[in-house]
């Protein structure tokens, strides 16, 4: 067989396990089996398989978790009104679910209250701005505020003395007016005893 080229050996139909192979390995001419042939295929197919099936594992895990990552963006989590409670939402079910976690944050200190508004700057003139400094229960300042006192009126008004003191009375208003009431209680009853006298002497 060694006189002889490979090319002009007959072809065989399938290999087997016991198909015999030529083969050199470490400089020494060796027998190779089908079987090995198989065996070794086998191998660097899965090898191959294998890697493709973990990069396709890793791209289903990144478009998932993508794709989780998309719904919670545009379902950002939320307070439930009825338990008080926050909610994020579970891209599984696609619906919003409870958490333990409270919405109202811890209780604050205790707060104190105004005791006293004074004035500590101004004098409260027509024009001009005075500060007010606030006062907590504890006579602490705890701050301060201005207000600006209007100007004086430089008009003549709507209220003229011409118009509403046209005899020059110049009098308290009350005054004046419970005067004219007992004038005319004094003049009213006068005028009711005189008639009542006529009457009664008439009558005789």
């Amino acid at each position: 067989m060694a006189d002889k080229n490979i090319s002009t050996l007959p072809a065989v139909e399938s290999i087997d396990n016991d198909s015999l192979f030529v083969a050199e390995q470490q400089g020494v001419a060796s027998k190779v089996t089908g079987a090995q042939v198989a065996s070794f295929a086998k191998e660097a197919a899965n090898a191959n398989v294998q890697a493709a099936v973990d990069a396709a594992e890793k791209a289903q895990e990144a478009a998932e978790t993508a794709e989780a990552a998309a719904q919670v963006t545009a379902h950002p989590p939320q307070v439930n009104e009825e338990t008080g409670f926050w909610q994020v939402w579970n891209s599984g079910t696609g619906a919003y679910e409870d958490t333990t976690i409270q919405a109202e944050g811890p209780v604050g200190p205790q707060g104190t209250s105004v005791k006293s508004i004074t004035r500590t700057s101004g004098t409260g003139a027509a024009g001009t701005t005075d500060t007010y400094t606030m006062y907590d229960s504890d006579d602490e300042a705890i701050g301060t505020f201005t207000v600006y006192n209007g100007a004086d009126g430089i008009g003549s008004g709507d209220m003229l003395k011409s118009v509403y003191d046209t005899k020059n009375k110049n009098t308290d208003i009350f005054t004046y007016a419970d005067g004219i009431l007992d004038s005319a209680k004094s003049y009213t009853d006068t005028s009711i005893q005189a008639a009542i006298l006529d009457s009664w002497e008439a009558s005789y």
